[in-house]
């Protein structure tokens, strides 16, 4: 499965059913416990990645992608509120 993933470059895994259909039209004599197995044994991982999706990729391009992609996924934010005029700092009189 990992083979299969990871020619692929990652699968879309929004929901969990995606990966699965996408393997079974592509792979044929594909079984649905051997992605099941793969999940399990973390050869492959449901990670945010490109376009700050969700994306079924093997631990191996997870482990070189996300380096590269975390700044993209995680830009610095604004503040969330702006400071008011010195009366609404200032309190009730």
């Amino acid at each position: 499965m990992a083979e299969v993933v990871h020619r692929l470059g990652g699968l879309q895994a929004q929901e969990p059913r995606p990966p699965y259909l996408g393997i079974w039209a592509r792979l044929e004599g594909f079984a649905r416990d051997d992605l099941h197995a793969a999940l399990h044994a973390r050869t492959l991982v449901r990670a945010t990645m490109w376009r700050a999706t969700l994306h079924l990729v093997t631990a191996a391009d997870f482990a070189a992608f996300r380096p590269v992609l975390r700044p993209v996924l995680a830009p610095p934010r604004p503040p969330t509120c702006r400071p008011g005029p010195a009366w609404v700092a200032s309190g009730p009189s």
